[in-house]
């Protein structure tokens, strides 16, 4: 038998992994605390010397349903990404050993990572064994960590659970099954009866009047302005303060030693949390020295550059989950915590615990993690992780209340005082849409009114998991998916209800008898009728029925495979319109960009001096023109006021679904398809198909590659099986799972901005290129180039650095002291990544409108976007869509205007005007102090 080759770097990094492996054992630390050597001063002093130990590097022991459930693959992704080097074997079929090497930081991240898993694992335990395990503090130990110890907020918790009785007396019991708010949100739209098609957490849902997109909970109705308003803690505060509600007293800071001022004139412990995050991440409570202030900060500045100093209210949290304005239900959360039984240490009862929370559909991975602050924080209760509480003494393993941190989910919807809820319902109506929020509300009791204690609004969040309600530990399970369809969709939804109609689909391919046995039996399934034309080039698909049946269907086409692994990249809906354009014109036509002068365009000279981006001095400068006072916020928003208008609003206008489905290739693809508008040919691929994608590449002489979540791999060229090899190689590395193959389609980049439902201006982006003159040299031309660049906002801070160029002048066989002859066009960079920026042209008096109603249509056909540019790759901008093949590529939700008024070539084009009084001045958000509205 012949023996397989081990390559040398295998070996190498065989021996890398013993190494550490070996140091794990026999010198590392499976000590928790923020310095896990204080127990072992001999192994910290042996670590420091034995080399190798620039890195850290921890042996896990993972025990749970883990094998043949996608686990270990995404280990290996998320350690790739986070930089760290990882190694898995076998031990049995309900344990595996893991070994991480990389930066401290990073392998915490990852082991917290390894906790979770995949929705269909469940992992229920994990043994660390360290090796130069990062040390937290090391100076002062007696300065609280983050995870401070409140005394009273232990004790309301402990009463309330108390009060609920038989309540909590025994976790409730569910079907092995796994929970996904987009799943439970898929289930429930086809109970319904609407289409609905679902990518990762991401559902895009049409009934027979209207089409939303959900990203998690969140709906496309709810629209960026409202989404960074409550990302930003401060100013959901300052809202609902403005409403007279109940909120913490605080204010914001960005300077130690003013909040070291602060915190001396309060007479009442603090909370320290960053302006924007989640999860509980930043946030520090029962804040009441410097030297704790100290701590704190630091751990908050990780998340943000601006802090919230507030009061701390001492209470249980609840969330309350809002519908259309009505309170739905209320869902109390206790943080992790663990009941002694007498017999068992701290430890184990964890253990036993989180084995109970797998059972869980939605706690399963969420369990509690004994962090590094965790004995610290025990010991303030008289505890450690070895210690054995009494007999129904209740321990908490921190006081963070977040379901994701480990805390217990009881709904408690039958036991809570009304006017909780009503106050959670006035808090929802805050923000001008109340279709679906989940308000955190802080209480000391949950039987009493607001008027009979102190409790106050902590957080309206509008993409609150309703996981909570479906599947709490405790109470009765309270179906949420169901009245969120209900209240959005409320007309009819039977089958009556949609259009008859008829759809030819035309596919690239030519698909043999068993594409059309396959198509049959899924047209049977879903209640359409379906004729197959194979007798061409390509393959006619006719295809009758309610329209959301046939939705349905052409939605399942896209998951064809062949038995040649043939796939399904494109689908082309004929209608008569679209049957006269034509399939000729396929490569650039000569738009003789080179008549375009360089413009000198200039802005405002106090701009040099201000912090605000280009983008931010042309809203400023025309809110400034109608008479506004302006203010700028992170996150897009901008405050303005004018006599007895007080607002926010973005310099964005779209969903979070929309900003997804844009970036989303494949879902992306298939909405804009179903509006009969074409894309580029192309299709996704599980990273690891290697085989399977270089045969799709085999088809085309190259392609585009990009992960089919753009934001994780940039869009690249490829043009050889080289290339694609080390973009794959490349996209593991980032750990992305799904890559998407585009063919690359031949035309100029065309970009159109819509805004409220028109096109306002057009712009070309074209790869930059020197013209020779016959007497200039390379270099000379570039610096010509540049001088014309310096003279462009945009591009001022872009100048071509010829010493970066030298690859490129190899590949054009060229140097920078030669002179190109009059009128050749050399091409300094890719048309696909830019890497010099591109040159951007205006043409908005040259392209034919019929682009223009078709970018409106593609903004109208994405759920919640009234503002973006649609990129477009057409031959021939000036002649009609239907004279030549075109394609929509993407669209771009986060579109810089500056780029429209600041062509490199051409005049300017004036879109704020448009942007500002059509979208920004009618979508904010009004920030007018209520009359009852207290100070804070």
């Amino acid at each position: 038998m012949k023996l397989k080759k081990i390559k040398p770097k295998k070996i190498v990094q065989f021996l890398k992994f013993l190494y550490y492996w070996m140091l794990c054992t026999t010198i590392g630390t499976k000590e928790l605390g923020l310095n896990p050597y204080k127990k072992s001063p001999a192994k910290y002093w042996i670590t420091k010397r034995v080399p190798g130990n620039k890195n850290s590097a921890v042996k896990l022991s993972i025990r749970g349903k883990i094998t043949c459930v996608g686990y270990k693959g995404r280990l290996r992704r998320k350690a790739n990404s986070n930089g760290v080097k990882v190694a898995i074997r076998n031990k049995n079929k309900e344990n595996i050993e893991v070994v991480l090497i990389g930066c401290g930081k990073a392998i915490e991240k990852v082991v917290e990572l390894a906790w979770k898993g995949t929705s269909r694992s469940r992992v229920e335990n994990i043994i660390e064994t360290w090796f130069n395990k990062p040390i937290k503090l090391e100076v002062n130990e007696n300065i609280n960590d983050q995870n401070n110890w409140s005394q009273e907020v232990a004790n309301l918790n402990e009463k309330v659970i108390k009060h609920l009785g038989d309540l909590v007396k025994k976790a409730n019991e569910y079907p092995e099954g796994n929970f996904s708010v987009s799943g439970e949100l898929y289930e429930a739209a086809k109970e319904k009866n609407l289409f609905i098609t679902r990518f990762a957490t991401c559902n895009y849902i049409v009934s027979p009047i209207k089409a939303l997109g959900f990203q998690s909970t969140l709906n496309s109705k709810v629209s960026t302005t409202v989404r960074a308003i409550t990302d930003n803690k401060h100013l959901t505060k300052e809202f609902l303060h403005n409403n007279g509600l109940p909120v913490p007293l605080g204010r914001i800071f960005e300077n130690l030693d003013d909040a070291k001022k602060y915190l001396n004139q309060c007479t009442y412990p603090l909370v320290v949390k960053p302006v924007e995050g989640s999860s509980g991440f930043g946030i520090t409570v029962d804040v009441r020295t410097e030297e704790e202030l100290e701590v704190a900060w630091d751990y908050a500045k990780n998340r943000h550059e601006s802090i919230i100093l507030e009061e701390l209210i001492e209470g249980v949290d609840i969330r309350v989950i809002v519908i259309g304005g009505v309170a739905k239900a209320a869902l109390l959360r206790v943080p992790a915590n663990v009941m002694g039984d007498g017999k068992k240490t701290v430890a184990d009862l964890i253990n036993e615990k989180n084995q109970e929370r797998t059972k869980n559909p939605r706690f399963s991975r969420t369990p509690i993690i004994a962090s590094d602050y965790t004995e610290s924080f025990l010991s303030k209760q008289g505890h450690s992780l070895t210690t054995i509480p009494k007999s129904g003494e209740l321990v908490f393993l921190h006081l963070k209340a977040n379901v994701g941190a480990g805390a217990d989910g009881i709904v408690i919807t039958e036991q809570i005082h009304p006017d909780l809820m009503q106050l959670a319902e006035e808090a929802a109506n805050s923000f001008g849409i109340n279709d679906y929020w989940g308000i955190d509300i802080l209480a000391q009791r949950i039987d009493l009114p607001r008027s009979k204690q102190k409790c106050c609004i902590l957080e309206a969040n509008s993409r609150a998991s309703f996981g909570g309600p479906h599947y709490p530990i405790y109470g009765k399970p309270t179906n949420i998916a169901k009245p969120l369809l209900n209240y959005l969709f409320p007309e009819k939804t039977d089958d009556n209800c949609y259009l008859a109609v008829e759809k030819l689909v035309r596919l690239p391919l030519k698909l043999d008898c068993s594409f059309e046995d396959w198509a049959n039996n899924i047209a049977n399934e879903l209640l359409v009728n379906l004729k197959v034309d194979n007798s061409r080039s390509h393959t006619d698909v006719i295809v009758s029925g309610r329209k959301h049946h046939i939705d349905f269907f052409l939605n399942k086409l896209w998951c064809y495979k062949g038995p040649q692994g043939e796939v399904i990249d494109e689908q082309k809906i004929i209608n008569k319109d679209a049957q006269q354009r034509g399939e000729l014109l396929d490569s650039k036509a000569d738009l003789e960009t080179r008549g375009f002068d360089y413009v000198e365009h200039k802005v405002d000279s106090w701009l040099e001096n201000s912090e605000l981006d280009l983008d931010q001095h042309l809203f400023f400068k025309e809110l400034t023109r109608l008479g506004f006072e302006v203010n700028f916020y992170s996150g897009n928003l901008i405050k303005f006021k004018k006599d007895e208008l007080t607002g926010v609003s973005s310099m964005r206008f779209s969903s979070m679904f929309s900003d997804d489905a844009c970036n989303n290739k494949f879902l992306f693809k298939k909405i804009i398809t179903n509006h009969c508008l074409p894309t580029p040919r192309g299709t996704k691929f599980k990273v690891n198909q290697k085989e399977n994608i270089l045969k799709y590449f085999d088809a085309y002489a190259s392609c585009i590659i990009s992960s089919v979540n753009i934001t994780e791999l940039e869009p690249n060229k490829v043009n050889c099986v080289k290339e694609l090899k080390k973009s794959l190689k490349q996209a593991k590395s980032k750990g992305v799972k799904y890559i998407y193959l585009e063919q690359l389609t031949k035309g100029w980049d065309v970009n159109i901005m819509v805004a409220a439902g028109e096109a306002i201006g057009s712009i070309i982006k074209e790869p930059t290129a020197i013209i020779g003159d016959g007497v200039s040299t390379v270099r000379e031309l570039i610096e010509q180039k540049n001088v014309s660049r310096a003279k462009n906002p945009v591009y001022v801070d872009q100048a071509i650095e010829i010493d970066t160029l030298t690859d490129t002048f190899t590949m054009l066989g060229i140097n920078s002291g030669d002179v190109l002859e009059r009128g050749k066009r050399v091409v300094l960079e890719d048309d696909v990544s830019y890497q010099l920026g591109g040159e951007t042209v205006n043409i908005d008096n040259l392209l034919h409108k019929e682009f223009k109603e078709h970018a409106v249509e593609a903004v109208k056909a994405i759920p919640g976007l009234k503002y973006g540019v649609v990129k477009m790759i057409i031959p021939d901008p000036k002649r009609s869509a239907k004279e030549q093949k075109w394609a929509i590529s993407t669209i771009d939700t986060t579109p810089s205007i500056s780029t429209f008024h600041f062509p490199l070539k051409g005049s300017s084009i004036n879109v704020i005007e448009k942007v500002v009084g059509s979208l920004c001045l009618a979508e904010y958000v009004s920030t007018k102090k209520s009359k009852n509205s207290q100070t804070t």
